[in-house]
């Protein structure tokens, strides 16, 4: 199951396309209101008193739309308007039996109250609030600690784009989206406000998506297949060219992590002088680099490549790298690119032309990216930053951070909005890299080696987080445990 996810642009492109087919401007303020008031009477089966925000846009009219349907349930329910006409949702609301609040009685409303629901702002908020509605957050902020507050769509005073705060917004205990999931509550600091997210279909045509979150339906679909008559062949030889003498724990983690992920061999570039603190593990192979290493690296067993992980910032491995990759622009195996041969790269104006479109994973994290991008990065929200990178570079992109975002050049995208300190740790870059290019080892294209490694890590993060805490995990930890995640994943339903 696919969970899409839009940006604020895109939604309001797809609301007047349907409302100029339906040409009925009400119909989508209906059924978010019919979504909504199904989620709260499951939620609160016993009635109590609602206290309903609502500002001037569509979140706010649909808001009001329960309200009818809220009394024929039995519910109480108080309004308080900010900066909205008495129109007809209005209206309606108070023919049916709502009591409309002023300041004073809206704070007392927010302590005897059961559940507030947050219409005051939606998805177009992109200026620091001041005044009234500063006040009027402030005091849903305060409720008591038994009081629920459900935002429609996004907590008021967040950029549905960008995840920013401007100057407050509403700490929500549920978020529920009409539609789907707006891109900017997906990042931090928004995460931190959503509270539990909910999708509500309200029969929108989604076919020209191609946001999605990263979920273990997605993953497991990408897994590649593991037949019970393989053996190490089927599952390819991986090149991981990878380490140095200063720091030879990266090409450690990133080969064994390899292996660990089910690739069939895993072969570690590197020179004589490195063998004794590189080789660890007595499963990897070495292709030594010191006679002829183009020779070396372009074996043709190879089916894909782990490039950077640790490797050195030197003029001469950067005359290397250079070099190969235009080999391997012949050979046309897939690679990752990660690390220090993302920093060799960037120094090269068009660093991209050196590779064959649709053939690397990129995986920089914010530093990287900058340098990639000549210095500066884009100012774009970071669900396009992502996406543009991809396509302009036309390899796929895993722009690592907080949140995690693997865009495909042709425009698809998986979102992983999990933030966890336990992958704040030396090494946890290099493991990933190591999956995916077992991924890529195994057969998977880019995209789907990409979106399984992020996956596999970022589950395996939870894990320890839930068992071990949010500190202390080391990335050799990680690796160890991703046979089992991959066993787990391989083994849940279909949701």
């Amino acid at each position: 199951m696919t969970e899409p996810i839009i940006t604020p642009h895109h939604m309001r492109q797809i609301e007047q396309e349907y409302l100029a087919q339906a040409h009925q401007s009400d119909v989508l303020i209906r059924r978010a209101a019919t979504e909504l008031v199904q989620y709260i009477v499951q939620r609160w089966p016993q009635p109590a008193h609602l206290l309903l925000c609502v500002g001037p846009g569509n979140n706010g009219a649909d808001g009001l739309a329960m309200v009818p349907h809220l009394i024929t349930h039995g519910w109480h329910v108080s309004i308080m308007i900010w900066r909205r006409a008495h129109d007809v949702w209005v209206v309606r609301a108070c023919d049916a039996g709502a009591v409309l609040l002023d300041h004073d009685s809206f704070k007392k409303a927010v302590a005897e109250c059961r559940v507030i629901v947050d219409g005051l702002l939606g998805i177009g908020v992109n200026r620091p609030l001041t005044g009234e509605i500063v006040d009027l957050i402030a005091a849903m902020n305060q409720r008591p600690s038994n009081v629920s507050c459900i935002s429609i769509d996004v907590p008021s005073g967040i950029d549905a784009d960008t995840g920013t705060i401007w100057g407050s917004c509403v700490n929500a205990d549920v978020t529920l989206s009409t539609g789907p999931i707006k891109s900017g509550m997906l990042w931090m600091p928004a995460l931190q406000h959503v509270g539990e997210p909910h999708v509500l279909d309200i029969g929108l045509d989604l076919r020209d998506v191609s946001s999605f979150v990263l979920t273990s339906d997605v993953a497991r679909s990408l897994l590649p297949a593991r037949p019970l008559d393989s053996y190490k062949g089927t599952y390819g030889t991986l090149c991981v060219w990878a380490g140095s003498a200063h720091y030879p724990g990266a090409a450690v983690l990133s080969s064994t992590a390899a292996a660990r992920s089910g690739a069939g061999i895993v072969s570690l570039a590197t020179t004589r002088a490195n063998v004794p603190i590189l080789w660890q593990a007595p499963e990897l192979t070495l292709t030594l680099l010191d006679d002829n290493p183009l020779t070396a690296l372009a074996d043709p067993r190879f089916d894909a490549y782990v490039i950077g992980p640790g490797l050195g910032r030197s003029v001469e491995t950067e005359a290397l790298l250079t070099t190969f990759l235009n080999r391997l622009h012949l050979a046309h195996r897939m690679c990752v690119i990660d690390a220090d041969a993302l920093t060799l790269l960037s120094r090269h104006t068009h660093w991209y032309r050196q590779l064959p479109p649709n053939h690397a994973v990129l995986t920089p994290h914010l530093g990287e990216l900058t340098r990639l991008c000549g210095g500066t990065l884009p100012d774009l929200p970071p669900l396009q930053l992502a996406r543009d990178c991809a396509a302009r570079w036309q390899q796929t992109v895993v722009m690592k951070g907080s949140t995690t975002v693997i865009a495909a050049p042709e425009g698809r995208a998986f979102v992983w909005p999990h933030p966890n300190p336990v992958l704040a740790t030396a090494g946890s870059g290099d493991v990933l890299a190591g999956i995916i290019g077992a991924m890529l080892a195994q057969g998977c294209d880019p995209l789907a080696a990409a979106t399984v490694g992020v996956y596999l890590q970022g589950a395996i993060a939870a894990d320890f987080a839930k068992s071990h805490g949010l500190a202390g995990v080391l990335a050799s930890d990680i690796v160890a445990a991703i046979p089992h995640a991959q066993h787990t994943l391989r083994s849940m339903s279909v949701s």
